[in-house]
């Protein structure tokens, strides 16, 4: 009678912890069949995480673990999961759909880093259906969901990787841009869970499409650089950007010399305003190579003349909107030595500093300038 009962106790007990596991997803693999223990990163994953890494590509797609399974926040949803990190990925456990194939999910790692991207940066911005119609339909996608093209290699290695369901959508399109890992550029293409990279150093190996560490980059970044937003000149906005400054309140002004303007964005690359264009007059500009801000947020910019006696350099003032407020030519000395202007700067009190250089750059002269143009001296360099 006793030792029955001792049995029931235990089998109670048995019973309570196995209710348990199935109902709390950060005990489950304590209870997994199988567990793997990587020397490579320190790190040991099991049960259902490691069943989806070994079916879903491996180390290949996934790379090693670099974390614990532990309870996490998922940005996309605010809501918790037991989530693993990788090298290349972020695997959540999704308890809501026990039982399918999508109980395990990656994470939209692509879009939790290019959040910013996806409304300021032209390659993920919708795009237009291009096809190149000198190869099949069926090479070149477009995905009306998230308005990119899939095309080519990417597309194939796409297809034959888990498609959708293990990359999602693209959500750039297919362009160049620096790996923040490597420092060097590749071919990529980003997508919801994931970013294609173009190795043609391993052309003719299955690894001329490789993922980027994406992983990596949000939990263990190798350096602080990041990559905000880029203006290329097939969307009209920079062409032939010369300098860049920022004013008080954190927005971007860029001299785009080859449009003859200034080009404001706010912090987040969006498009504030620009004005300028070609000509002589007040607000417009011949060859305007430099821009910079007061400490009250005036801005001054540098047209550099030429070593002729028709173009001479010319100092505008704008507002931060870009309102002409005047042109500031002071000359000082033998200004007939010294007829071009290579840089200008702006001290914390609000004086000009003009560089002047005479017509084989063997001399300069530093002109020291109020901001309402009036001559404070300047001294002579030479050699």
């Amino acid at each position: 009678m006793r030792s029955g009962k001792r049995q029931g106790i235990i089998g109670l007990l048995f019973a309570t912890l196995l209710l348990s596991t199935l109902f709390n997803p950060v005990l489950t693999p304590l209870f997994a069949e199988e567990s793997q223990y990587f020397k490579e990163t320190g790190h040991t994953v099991s049960g259902k995480f490691l069943d989806y890494w070994r079916n879903n590509g491996g180390l290949p797609t996934y790379g090693y673990p670099i974390t614990e399974a532990q309870m996490e926040t998922d940005p996309e949803t605010g809501k918790q999961f037991l989530t693993q990190w990788f090298e290349r990925h972020r695997l959540e456990l999704h308890p809501e759909n026990a039982g399918t194939k999508y109980e395990v999910l990656a994470g939209l790692l692509g879009k939790d880093l290019r959040r910013e991207a996806l409304v300021v940066d032209p390659d993920f911005l919708k795009a237009e259906v291009l096809f190149n119609t000198a190869y099949s339909k069926d090479a070149q996608w477009y995905f009306p969901e998230t308005g990119h093209n899939l095309r080519f290699r990417f597309l194939d290695y796409w297809q034959k990787n888990g498609g959708l369901e293990r990359f999602g959508y693209p959500i750039s399109e297919e362009h160049r841009e620096i790996d923040p890992e490597t420092g060097q550029i590749f071919v990529m293409q980003w997508f919801e869970r994931a970013r294609f990279e173009y190795h043609p150093e391993n052309l003719g190996t299955p690894y001329d499409v490789l993922l980027g560490l994406l992983g990596n980059q949000l939990k263990s970044p190798k350096s602080k650089f990041e990559f905000m937003w880029k203006k290329g000149t097939s969307y009209r906005d920079i062409k032939g950007a010369r300098s860049i400054t920022t004013d008080t309140n954190g927005n971007v002004y860029v001299a785009d010399a080859g449009n003859y303007q200034i080009v404001k964005f706010d912090r987040d690359g969006r498009l504030i305003t620009k004005w300028g264009y070609k000509g002589n007059g007040d607000g417009q500009f011949t060859n305007v190579t430099k821009v910079v801000a007061s400490p009250e947020n005036l801005i001054f910019t540098l047209d550099p003349g030429d070593f002729s006696t028709t173009t001479k350099p010319r100092i505008q003032k704008f507002s931060a909107d870009g309102k002409f407020l005047g042109s500031i030519n002071a000359y000082g000395g033998n200004y007939s030595d010294f007829t071009r202007s290579s840089n200008i700067a702006i001290s914390q009190d609000g004086i000009l500093y003009r560089l002047d250089v005479n017509h084989d750059y063997t001399a300069s002269r530093i002109m020291k300038i109020s901001p309402n143009g009036i001559y404070l001296g300047g001294m002579d360099r030479t050699g």
